[in-house]
């Protein structure tokens, strides 16, 4: 008895320690698969936001380019000020090099110009650039206050628009003297952030949350694009990483000192926040918690089961140990989920003691880069390698090295050189660690800029039409640099001094300027450097190669800041040899064919030729002492004459064409040149004016200029004109307040006259019928035909639209009753489409003729003979069948 009670008590302290210690090691896996699963998830969230930071600085790479690329293009233009960035920058040639600049990139959602006191000067959505001023803007007013603030990054903004949320990267414009003329800003769509940050972090469960923001905090994307509630997101509390040392600069900042609850947030979470190392931005990147755990809760469950189990302990251990295997395998392949969606090549790569190298781990995107094989690993990193460009591979192998070296971070770019002979860009991103054994461990990114590399060879070539430009233009530019006396010129401007680019200095450049020069240059750059006065010379050199004399122009403006000396040179010697030929050319008029006159520089005649009497009537004896407006036609106002006079004062010519009188009173146009003969010191001596009679000439003109803007067969104004027409009549019911119909008219059946009856009899129903159409109009209003046997009709000064429709229902009566041309009664309908202006929304003058078109078309589909009224709403566009119509 006593022996089975000593059993008993050996086989329930053997079950009872068994279950103990089963207890006791299902606790201790517990909390240790608890730490692996959070460890897990670490590396995972620092990796996703390494490859976020490297796709968001590609994509505001890009965008930064495109916004230099037309800074540089403004440059190019040579604005000096302010006054000439409104005027010259405000071109439609400029909008369209902004427009095709940004095509593409479809994070830029507008590119902008803006002026110095904020008003937008050009504007890629419009040309013309809408009236809107952006002076009360952050990113405005830190560019006008900051001169050395190279680019700003705005708040997010509202676009009224379209509704849609924008930051803006910009860049200031400084004037010849340094000071702020304007800004350059590129608009980056919230949306496309937010679309990308959505694709890489859809996997991440409920709660995460990725969110964009600049140095100083501020939000600029986040997704989801709603806010959790009450804010609950974790606030940016610096924390260096494992194994960084705290005087180095953060790559990852945590949120907080525990792992899982951020600062004051109400949820645990799993949080990076990782700074940029090329922009004023960082990225976070937060997991819930309960996303991340949600496999070691399962095994909480799993393993009180097997405590509370009794002598099925060991086998509900190896099931549940099965069953862990499994949800480890479905975590991992969850994981493997979301590194396949980022569009790039994470991986892990080793640097063994002995030299060895590989690679443990790459993402799917990465086999798909390099057609591997997930049974590849781990993989000797010398396959890899083997595909590295001949030229790169040295360098990269030595970037390698010295990363391992100094445990530094290691970036490269490099070329891959495929099995199939293409050659693409890559760009690597990684941090070393270096383990117990001595291993370096990277855990890295690399990602294709191999279209950013494309971008910057668009760039180089950008510099090289610059460079022909300047051939063409026969100029150059150069810069000095003060402090260290070094003048870098361009191409254009080394060959105009007849040297290589290479051997282009300073002494050469002061060797080159004749001997009566150099004082007068070196005067004018002492006044810019320390008076600021302007450097505007003309001056001769002696080339180095050829010895030739040429003339020379140049300007520059001094950078107080980087004490530097910005310059722009021209080769005028052909315009000098030009200007002393008109000189000479000047003296021998008296057998030219137009009529000459010289005056004084008080404007007095001193002489004319013959063929000035020719074409007067005044003789010669009658010209000389009186001055130009002998001949006045009375056709011009004052400031016609001063604008002629201030161009010949400030420019030493004028050319146009000018009404004058002849001696008989008849008034006849002519073609007028005045140029100003001036002597060595640019003081003027006369004014030598050559004239043509172009009566003639004007004649044959307007014939054309009808030709151009009225229907040939029907008299009728045409496209050109109507448009013309419809543009003013659209101002005037602005000015006036009152209404304008636009009324599309289709004849019905006219493609059987043809067919039945001949084009010619076809013709002749289009003219009866564009007579009896245009009676049926008043005066101020317009009848054009655009073509075939379409119409359109522009109803002037009405009060309502219901007034507009009595006169629609008598056109189409009108063009319904039978006509008779010869011997052939012919009749047809019209099906006619109708609009107003003004509208709710602004429209111009193509949206309201295809409003009316599409007017036409209702009413055609609806049985022709008939009208239909184009009717526009806030809410969406409708065509609406007037009740009244037939």
């Amino acid at each position: 008895m006593t022996k089975e009670l000593n059993a008993k008590r050996v086989i329930s302290w053997t079950i009872g320690t068994v279950v103990i210690v089963i207890i006791a090691i299902s606790t201790a896996f517990v909390f240790i698969l608890r730490e692996r699963e959070i460890d897990t998830w670490h590396r995972q969230v620092e990796n996703l936001s390494l490859a976020m930071e490297v796709q968001t600085v590609q994509s505001m790479s890009s965008a930064r380019i495109a916004m230099d690329s037309i800074a540089e293009r403004i440059a190019i233009m040579g604005i000096r000020n302010a006054a000439e960035l409104r005027s010259r920058a405000k071109t439609e040639a400029l909008h369209r090099i902004m427009r095709d600049t940004i095509a593409g990139l479809t994070q830029i959602d507008v590119a902008t110009v803006v002026a110095a006191d904020g008003d937008v000067i050009n504007f890629t959505r419009s040309f013309p650039a809408p009236a809107i001023n952006l002076s009360d803007r952050d990113y405005f007013r830190a560019h006008r206050d900051t001169a050395a603030l190279d680019m700003f990054i705005s708040q997010p903004v509202r676009n009224k628009a379209n509704d849609k949320w924008l930051f803006y990267l910009s860049r200031r414009l400084n004037d010849s003297n340094g000071k702020f003329m304007g800004l350059v800003l590129v608009g980056i769509s919230v949306d496309q952030l937010t679309s990308l940050y959505e694709r890489l972090g859809r996997n991440l469960g409920e709660g995460a949350v990725i969110t964009l923001y600049r140095d100083d905090a501020t939000v600029l994307a986040r997704w989801p694009r709603e806010e959790p509630a009450g804010n609950d997101f974790p606030r940016i509390t610096p924390r260096h990483p494992p194994g960084e040392t705290p005087g180095d600069p953060p790559a990852v900042i945590y949120t907080s000192a525990s792992r899982l609850t951020g600062a004051g947030a109400s949820t645990p979470r799993l949080s990076a926040v990782r700074m940029f190392d090329r922009l004023p931005m960082m990225i976070s990147v937060t997991v819930t918690e309960k996303f991340i755990l949600a496999n070691w809760r399962l095994a909480i469950a799993s393993i009180t089961s097997v405590a509370i189990g009794s002598t099925a302990a060991l086998i509900l251990v190896m099931f549940i140990l099965l069953r862990l295997a499994r949800q480890r395998e479905q975590a991992a392949n969850l994981l493997r989920e979301l590194t396949d969606q980022v569009p790039g090549m994470l991986f892990q790569f080793r640097l063994f003691p002995d030299g060895r190298t590989s690679f443990s781990y790459v993402n799917q995107v990465g086999l798909s880069m390099h057609n591997l094989k997930s049974d590849d690993f781990p993989l000797d990193a010398e396959r890899l390698f083997a595909q590295v460009h001949p030229d790169d591979k040295d360098g990269f192998r030595a970037s390698i090295q010295e990363s391992a070296r100094n445990l530094q971070h290691w970036r490269q770019d490099y070329r891959l050189l495929l099995p199939d002979r293409r050659v693409v860009w890559r760009n690597g991103s990684s941090r070393p660690q270096k383990l117990e054994d001595g291993t370096i461990l990277w855990h890295g990114y690399i990602a294709d800029i191999t279209e950013a590399k494309h971008a910057e060879e668009a760039l180089r070539l950008s510099e090289d039409r610059l460079s022909h430009a300047e051939l063409i233009a026969r100029s150059g530019n150069w810069e000095l640099h003060l402090d260290t006396g070094t003048m870098i010129p361009s191409k254009g401007a080394a060959r105009i001094y007849g040297v290589d680019e290479a051997h282009y200095a300073l002494p050469i450049a002061q060797a080159a300027s004749l001997p009566e020069y150099r004082s007068l240059l070196d005067a004018a750059l002492r006044d810019l450097i320390d008076l600021g006065k302007p450097y505007d010379v003309v001056f001769k050199i002696r080339t180095a190669d050829t010895r030739e004399i040429k003339d020379i122009h140049s300007i520059a403006a001094f950078d107080k800041e980087k004490r530097v000396v910005f310059g722009v040179i021209q080769d005028i010697t052909d315009q000098k040899r030009a200007e002393e030929e008109q000189r000479l050319a000047a003296t021998v008029f008296s057998h030219a064919r137009e009529g000459i006159f010289i005056t004084n520089a008080e404007g007095v005649i001193l002489d004319v030729n013959q063929m000035f009497t020719r074409i007067t009537g005044f003789s010669r004896a009658e010209a000389i002492g009186e001055t130009p407006r002998l001949l006045s036609s009375g056709r011009h106002d004052k400031s016609f004459y001063m604008s002629l006079w201030f161009d010949l004062i400030d420019k030493g010519h004028w050319a146009g064409e000018i009404w004058n009188r002849r001696k008989d009173g008849t008034l006849f146009p002519e073609m007028l040149t005045i140029s100003a003969v001036r002597d060595h010191r640019g003081k003027t001596l006369q004014y030598v004016a050559l004239f043509s009679d172009i009566t003639e000439t004007k004649n044959h003109e307007q014939q054309l200029r009808h030709m151009a803007h009225y229907d040939g067969l029907t008299r009728l104004p045409n496209r050109t004109l109507l448009a013309d027409r419809l543009q003013q009549a659209m101002s005037l019911a602005v000015r006036r307040k009152q209404i304008v119909a636009v009324c599309y008219l289709d004849l019905d059946g006219f493609k059987d006259v043809n067919d039945r009856y001949g084009h010619a009899v076809g013709d002749q129903l289009l003219i009866a019928l564009a007579a009896i159409m245009k009676q049926e109009l008043r005066e101020s209003d317009t009848l054009a035909r655009i073509g075939g046997d379409e119409f359109i009709a522009v109803l002037l000064d009405l009060a309502d639209e219901e007034s507009s429709l009595i006169t629609v229902e008598r056109l189409i009566q009108t063009v319904a009753r039978p006509i008779q041309l010869g011997d052939v009664v012919i009749q047809v309908s019209a099906s006619l489409g109708v609009t107003f202006f003004p509208q709710e929304e602004a429209v111009d003058a193509d949206q309201l003729l295809r409003q009316a078109d599409q007017a036409m078309y209702q009413a055609k589909s609806g049985g022709k003979n008939r009208y239909c009224v184009f009717r526009h709403k806030r809410a969406h566009d409708q065509l609406a069948r007037d009740p009244d119509s037939n």
